[in-house]
Parts: C-alpha cells; structure tokens; sequence
C-alpha cells in the first residue's frame, strides 16, 4: 500500500503524486483503531490537513483544529493548529 507515488510530469521530471483517499483512510483507521496512543493527536492533524490537500475546502482544517482543542487541549499538535484560528 503506498500513500504516495512518483508521476512522470510532462517535462520528463517526476513529482510526488498523493493517493489522498488512501491516505484519508489510513488516518481515518489510526484514529478508529489506536484510540488510547499517542499517535491519535498527529493523525487528527494530518488528516485534517490531508482533507484540504484534496479538495481545497479551509473548513476542514477549521474541524481538525476543533477536534483537537475539544480532544487534545495539551497536544503539540494542537499548537500547530493556531494558524488556522482565523479560518
């Protein structure tokens, strides 16, 4: 299973090409299944930032950041949600 993959562009370079609804899932699971680790707190926050990527809507960004206040006040991931207090 790969979250990510090379793509040839069309001058013959290559980028990094997101499978984002892989990715959405496998966060999605992290956070269903590892729901007393550590991990949970930094899924949220790619999650949320893996939704955007994909569809370009800041309101998710605003849920992650909502999610992780209510959830994981004390988390260092919640502190990397401050610039989106304005969304």
């Amino acid at each position: 299973m790969h979250l990510f993959h090379l793509d040839r562009d069309f001058l013959g370079g290559y980028a990094i090409v997101a499978s984002y609804d892989l990715t959405i899932k496998c966060f999605n699971e992290i956070i269903e299944n590892y729901k007393e680790t550590f991990a949970i707190p930094e899924a949220i926050f790619y999650l949320g930032a893996t939704r955007f990527f994909k569809n370009h809507d800041p309101k998710v960004l605003k849920e992650g950041l909502l999610k992780l206040r209510k959830e994981f006040p004390d988390s260092e991931w919640e502190l990397m949600t401050k610039p989106y207090e304005l969304i």
